[in-house]
């Protein structure tokens, strides 16, 4: 949970928004199938980081982009 906070401060509410929402959805997923702690954090990981990969190819071509 304390990850999903660090990144709505740093990725902006909207964004912030889109993680809780993954993060209930694991929730509940988990509960449903009874996963361990451990398989659940795995799958939010995974979530986000696809989430998030687009914005960090974003980042990555602007900061090579020639001033």
């Amino acid at each position: 949970m304390k990850v999903c906070v660090i990144l709505m401060i740093r990725q902006g509410f909207r964004k912030g928004e889109r993680i809780v929402q993954e993060l209930r959805m694991v929730t509940e997923r988990a509960v449903h199938e009874k996963w361990t702690a451990a398989e659940a954090a795995r799958e939010l990981d995974s979530r986000i980081d696809r989430f998030l990969e687009k914005r960090r190819w974003m980042l990555a071509r602007k900061e090579g982009a020639p001033s």
